[in-house]
């Protein structure tokens, strides 16, 4: 198993609701590199939103060449790559693609459910002596990170959710408090948390520490112990089922 790596599994539900993306908190504030890891989050929340929406093209090699795929994305990448096993989560490979990552080239793969719903999984290199990464270096392991949410939409965006933060103050509150979302993430992560309420609301506001958030989003890391474990696509499954009970409310912020 190489070292040195980092990953960054991303899924959403429909084209309009991207869920995915890291956070500054697994570099404890470093700011030199807080600009890898946006980078990181950034390429794979743009690659998620660009092809979960393509109906004729959404890969470049279809789920029907899988050996293909994994063997073209290993020469590329210059790592042994390979599309988790998913079925039996019901989940099946679409297929892949190769995109640029950060400092590198990146394998991307997509996965749809019985109900059309896509996932994707992006993974990408992170090259210790340019980033130095603690994530990527701790214990000398990979780190798997898994998100959901909406990592700093736009302006207009973050408004919307705010607003509906108030107007749905009782659905968001019962969705911070289920019992499978708390479990596997705890609370919304609050990286760049506004000091004050934002502009336009009130600091008696419903949810007000809330509303100062940035970005709507959970996340967590997963050792991946110098190997990916033979359950990894189970795992992966679960916690997006975890997560989703914030996907279901922010899709309804419209």
């Amino acid at each position: 198993r190489p070292k040195q790596w980092a990953y960054m599994a991303v899924a959403a539900t429909l084209a309009a609701f991207v869920i995915g993306g890291g956070t500054g908190y697994a570099l404890r504030g470093a700011p030199s590199q807080q600009t890898t890891i946006a980078s990181f989050t950034g390429d794979a929340l743009e690659a998620h939103r660009l092809y979960v929406v393509d109906v004729r093209h959404p890969v470049e090699i279809q789920a029907s060449e899988r050996a293909h795929l994994q063997q073209w994305l290993t020469n590329r990448c210059g790592w042994q790559v390979r599309a988790p096993e998913l079925d039996a989560q019901g989940l099946k490979l679409v297929g892949g693609r190769l995109l640029p990552g950060p400092t590198g080239p990146a394998s991307f793969f997509m996965y749809e459910n019985a109900a059309g719903e896509r996932f994707t999984i992006y993974a990408s290199r992170a090259k210790n002596e340019t980033s130095n990464m603690r994530y990527a270096t701790r214990d000398k392991d990979g780190t798997l990170l898994i998100a959901g949410g909406e990592y700093m939409p736009p302006a207009d965006r973050l408004r919307t959710i705010r607003q509906y933060v108030v107007a749905d103050a009782a659905g968001f509150g019962k969705m911070l408090k289920n019992r499978k979302l708390k479990e596997a993430f705890g609370d919304l992560q609050n990286e760049g948390k506004l000091q004050r309420p934002p502009k336009g609301f009130d600091a008696d506001a419903p949810h007000v520490e809330y509303l100062k958030h940035k970005s709507f989003i959970v996340w967590k890391e997963i050792s991946l112990k110098k190997k990916i474990p033979a359950d990894l696509g189970k795992d992966l499954v679960t916690e997006f089922r975890n997560a989703y009970p914030l996907i279901a409310w922010l899709r309804q912020a419209k």
